[in-house]
């Protein structure tokens, strides 16, 4: 892959459009092509996740693998290890500590994410309407894309999906919609301020015609959330997102070339609404609730095209 990076540098003396180098993208389909073959889970979906989730997973690295060894998940972060898809950081014991080595296989993760929407969603999913609402973050509008969240990813989870969800199954799905182009370079997990911000969408500097920069904290409560706990929940996350606020690194770097930071908390409740609190402006807050609340199962399967009702605070 570098080989390949530095060629068209070469050539044409600009970094090329496209990092990834197909085989890469190519070699990652055929581990989940094999793995959906010999396991009955189906796919490395579990696997995937855990990495995202967690940052890095302990492993023994196996040094023979063969077909039938891919249902044992150590085989498996073995081949992701071989392929390039993992590196080592550390040692627990015999074992080793593994992550994703880059943000460019990062991205490779993330685009298996949107892959497996797609599949699964029964066709929901409409990349030409994502397209558009990454186009609205770059003119400072988050609504549009947090609710393509709301209905292509919390719409298509099911109860069970529901009872394991958190704040980390919804950043991943997050960063692996955003990350549909180029338009901005992901951070997560950013150290700012000597705490560790949530998102940051930062444009990408091959288009300084993007104006606005995001700093997002993203949280996550069940539909049995009271409403104290939605109060706290908010009221943390605009705390957090004052305190990063004060990593002078971090905002002249977001704030520079004219590009202008929006900062606001995205609060999903499991998949009846979700709220975006502003954070630049106070009072600004708005609740998008799915009008189906109150039914009956049957009658909110019913309903689940229907349009959502702001609610403005």
């Amino acid at each position: 892959m570098i080989l390949y990076f530095l060629i068209r540098l070469q050539k044409s003396g600009e970094y090329p459009d496209e990092i990834i180098e197909k085989n890469v993208q190519t070699d990652f389909n055929k581990l989940d092509y094999l793995t959906q073959l010999c396991s009955p889970s189906g796919g490395i979906y579990n696997d995937v996740m855990e990495i995202l989730q967690e940052g890095e997973v302990v492993s023994k690295i196996e040094e023979r693998l063969r077909l039938k060894d891919l249902l044992n998940i150590n085989y498996i972060y073995s081949l992701m290890y071989y392929m390039g898809l993992l590196t080592i950081s550390g040692n627990t014991g015999a074992s080793s500590n593994l992550r994703i080595p880059n943000y460019v296989i990062k991205t490779l993760f993330w685009e298996y994410l949107r892959t497996r929407l797609e599949k699964f969603s029964s066709g929901i999913t409409n990349f030409r309407e994502l397209q558009k609402t990454i186009n609205a973050l770059q003119i400072g509008q988050i609504k549009p894309f947090a609710e393509y969240i709301f209905r292509n990813v919390a719409k298509i989870f099911s109860n069970i999906d529901l009872l394991h969800a958190n704040e980390q199954c919804f950043k991943s799905y997050f960063f692996a919609l955003v990350s549909l182009d180029s338009s901005y370079i992901i951070f997560s997990e950013t150290e700012m301020a000597r705490k560790h911000s949530d998102i940051i969408l930062k444009r990408n500097p091959r288009y300084p015609e993007i104006k606005y920069n995001w700093l997002i904290e993203l949280k996550y409560l069940p539909k049995e959330a009271k409403k104290s706990e939605i109060e706290y929940t908010i009221a943390e996350g605009k705390e957090q997102i004052a305190w990063y606020k004060n990593d002078k690194k971090w905002h002249e770097s977001l704030t520079t070339g004219g590009a202008t930071l929006k900062s606001l908390v995205l609060l999903y409740i499991d998949a009846e609404s979700y709220q975006i609190i502003d954070c630049d402006k106070e009072g600004e807050a708005a609740t998008y609730l799915n009008k189906s609340q109150g039914q009956t199962a049957k009658e909110r399967s019913k309903n689940k095209t229907k349009p959502l009702q702001k609610i403005k605070k």
